[in-house]
């Protein structure tokens, strides 16, 4: 949305970052920062989801919608979906208090769970070094249309999870015809809503269609989340819709640790 140096969500940078001669994902230059899922509700464990970000040569941090789409076309996205995995693992396992609750929650793009070596390094950590309590909770969120293109791999990730102290977030949720079935077949964790079905929560009627599929995401007792939030009066048509977490920059920017209690 803007061209180079122009500040999106907190940095700054220049799409030229990515070395077209190079012939692998920099991850030397791959950051993670966190941005919080908050709920208002009431004083629940925090929840943060980690986002990716590319260091230029001048330290600045580009977002990734400055070069997801070169890494997609490249066939890097296993790599830095690896890379993520593997950062929020080991935070998690091994550099957070086992008495400290933690939730990270990352996303899988449909071409790494295609990819042998991403499903094979996810499943070997998981079940070598699961979560080492109960406070700790590793989510791995995939796309609806993923889920329903790539089921027989989202069904071995979730036979893995849940022994290693981790679940599932279907994100777009509410995109497809397939939604209450996905959610009361999966049992996922969370749920974020997809962002044309927000913008109709945040209307002052309920859409019958609508009222369904909060209603099955609920009975599965998944927390919804309602992202893309941009202003006080989407969020307060969406909790009059019942609706307690929410994510996006007007709810709370990135930051560069993850949110703790």
């Amino acid at each position: 949305d803007g061209g180079a140096g122009t500040i999106i969500d907190g940095f700054v940078g220049a799409s030229t970052t990515i070395d077209a001669s190079s012939g692998r994902l920099a991850i030397s230059r791959l950051r993670a920062v966190y941005q919080p899922i908050i709920t208002i509700g009431d004083n629940s464990e925090p929840v943060n989801m980690v986002l990716a970000r590319l260091s230029d040569k001048d330290g600045n941090l580009l977002p990734a919608g400055r070069f997801l789409s070169t890494l997609e076309k490249r066939g890097w996205l296993p790599d830095l979906d690896k890379w993520v995995f593997e950062h929020s693992h080991k935070l998690l396992t091994q550099e957070t208090d086992i008495n400290q609750p933690l939730t990270l929650v990352i996303h899988v793009s449909p071409q790494s769970l295609s990819n042998a070596i991403y499903m094979t390094t996810v499943l070997t950590l998981l079940h070598e070094q699961p979560m080492p309590s109960p406070k700790q909770r590793l989510i791995i969120a995939i796309a609806e249309s993923a889920v329903i293109t790539h089921r027989n791999m989202v069904d071995q990730l979730k036979q893995v999870l849940l022994p290693a102290g981790a679940d599932l977030m279907i994100t777009q949720y509410g995109s497809s015809s397939s939604s209450t079935s996905l959610v009361q077949q999966i049992h996922p964790a969370f749920v974020r809503l997809d962002d044309a079905l927000c913008r109709r929560l945040e209307q002052a009627e309920y859409l019958a269609s609508d009222q369904i599929l909060i209603t099955a995401a609920e009975a599965q007792q998944a927390i919804i989340v309602a992202s893309g939030i941009e202003s006080a009066s989407s969020l307060s048509g969406l909790w009059a819709k019942g609706i307690r977490w929410f994510q996006g920059y007007f709810v709370h920017e990135p930051e560069t640790k993850p949110t703790i209690n």
